[in-house]
This record gives C-alpha cells, sequence and structure tokens, in this order.
C-alpha cells in the first residue's frame, strides 16, 4: 500500500488469507477500511464432539516436499472446491493452471518455507466482535472441513456479526457464488467508504 501510494484501503481476504486481512485490521486500523472474509476456515470455531473439540483443518499442513500440479491435479482440486463444477471451463481450467504452476507455484512454496508457525492465530474467531473496523463475512454451506455448521456455531455464539451462509456453495466462494457475493459485497464496501470518509 505504500509503494503504490494507498493511504487506506478495504481488504477481501480469502480462504487463509481472511486471517490475514483481519489481522491487518486489528494491527493498523487507520489503515484498513474494511475487511471481507470469504471461506476462511481458521476463522471459525470447532465443532463439539462428545466432550472434546474437533480441531479446524490446519492451513499448510503438508506432507513430504509439495510438488506443481498437473493439469488433471489442478482440475480435480478446483471442482472440490466448487459446488457448481459446470463453470469449469477449459479456458477457466487453463487460467487458473496458470497461477498454480511456473513462478505461482515457486513463489508460493518459498513463501510456506519462509512462514514461521501458523499464519494467522487459531483463537482470532473469538475476537471477532472485537474488530476495529466494518466486517462482512461469507461460507459456503458445502464447504470443506464442516465451515457450514461451524459458521452456524460462530453465529449462535457471535450473533452481531456481519456473517451470511451461501447454500449450494463450496469453498470459492467469490466464484461459485458470484451473485451472492456481489449482492453482500458491494453494498457493505460502499457503507464502509461512505462512513471512513466521514
Amino acid at each position: 500500500m505504500d509503494v503504490l501510494g494507498i493511504a487506506r484501503a478495504a481488504l477481501v481476504g480469502h480462504s487463509i488469507a481472511g486471517g490475514l486481512a483481519l489481522g491487518l485490521a486489528f494491527a493498523h486500523p487507520e489503515r484498513i477500511s474494511a475487511v471481507v472474509v470469504l471461506g476462511s476456515g481458521p476463522l471459525l470455531p470447532p465443532l463439539p464432539v462428545a466432550g472434546a473439540h474437533l480441531s479446524p483443518r490446519r492451513a499448510g499442513a503438508e506432507t513430504g516436499a509439495p510438488s506443481e500440479p498437473t493439469l488433471e491435479e489442478t482440475r480435480s482440486g478446483l471442482e472440490a472446491m466448487l459446488y457448481h463444477r459446470e463453470i469449469v471451463t477449459p479456458d477457466e481450467l487453463a487460467l487458473y493452471h496458470s497461477h498454480s504452476t511456473g513462478r505461482c507455484f515457486e513463489a508460493s512454496v518459498l513463501r510456506l518455507k519462509n512462514s514461521n508457525g501458523p499464519i494467522t492465530d487459531p483463537d482470532l474467531w473469538k475476537r471477532l466482535s472485537e474488530t476495529p473496523v466494518p466486517l462482512l463475512m461469507i461460507y459456503g454451506a458445502q464447504d470443506r472441513a464442516d465451515a457450514g455448521a461451524r459458521a452456524q456455531l460462530l453465529k449462535k455464539l457471535q450473533p452481531g456479526l456481519d456473517l451470511h451462509i451461501v447454500e449450494n456453495c463450496k469453498h470459492l466462494v467469490q466464484w461459485d457464488a458470484a451473485a451472492d457475493f456481489h449482492r453482500l459485497a458491494i453494498p457493505f464496501l460502499v457503507r464502509a467508504r461512505t462512513v471512513s470518509a466521514i
């Protein structure tokens, strides 16, 4: 933001980037006007299971050295994150694959190698109601790791949150439920911009 000369901005964080965006809002509320979180599992509470807790799926849990995906592996991974698999056209697949290979893949491996410990605080979900800027959260009801049920639990625990659970939607909320994303996020961001300008 400094390099681009942006004094203040709203952030939209998908998946693990939701925690990163929220962390920036807590650390630098004067620079962040609002945060939209999409399908960020680490920001959800664990489900209670027979007196214990089921931990959320931890991001970055890898087995062995990562390898660049084949086109078929990219297709399989992409379809696993979508409820509406039919939107994966050959052109979309090629674009997504290009972002998963070559220099993009090398950069992601380097980021994982240089990261120390978890990227987000596993208990950050407990402080969501304290977020110092406007916060909008959108989850797919059919997302992995019981995200739909965990989002419902979060709504019950913190009813004041602006949290929406979209049916017929998995992990790629902004693509799988594009109409819902636009319907919820655009008015929210316009309101946040108006408030931050006052």
